[in-house]
């Protein structure tokens, strides 16, 4: 299993790109999610597929209202936990805690390196396979719990940015 903090930390860097108006309701929205992740997943599609009268708030202003964050959790976590292994069995990397250093890396260029097991850094690079293989992951998860295809397509192009960006 992955680490919780680097689903939640990938998975803001994502929300900050795809979606920053919910930069304010990320905290609780993925405490939520790790609570009850298939409570949180359930509330998400029912907000997303609310008719504009269900959306009602207020003074009878209708609001759209959507909640990214709890599908962004459940797509990072559906990329991440592969990376990990596949970090995981290379000869340079020899444990999950590393892997998910290695994997931190990938999306935090403002590091050099993640520090091995014993004390050296591999550089953390993906080839364009595994690139392509990340953002189609994401889609196709995004999709599968509930999102249209331009939703999905803005939250794995957000993921996929996290890699491109540079220190």
């Amino acid at each position: 299993m992955v680490d919780d903090v680097l689903v939640r930390d990938i998975a803001r860097m994502v929300i900050e790109r795809a979606a920053p108006q919910e930069l304010t309701i990320f905290r609780p929205e993925s405490k939520a999610y790790f609570k009850d992740p298939q409570g949180a997943l359930e509330a998400a599609r029912k907000r997303a597929t609310a008719k504009p009268k269900d959306r009602e708030v207020g003074y009878g202003a209708a609001e759209l209202v959507e909640v990214l964050t709890p599908i962004a959790l459940a797509m990072v976590g559906a990329v991440v936990e592969p990376l990990v292994a596949r970090f995981a069995q290379s000869a340079t990397v020899r444990t999950r805690e590393a892997a998910q250093a290695v994997v931190r890396q990938l999306f935090r260029r403002s590091q050099q390196g993640a520090v091995g097991e014993q004390g050296s850094t591999e550089p953390a690079e993906l080839t364009a396979g595994e690139r392509s293989w990340v953002w189609h992951t994401a889609h196709q998860e995004a999709i599968r719990l509930g999102l249209d295809d331009a939703q999905a397509r803005r939250l794995a192009d957000a993921l996929i940015d996290g890699l491109d960006e540079q220190p």
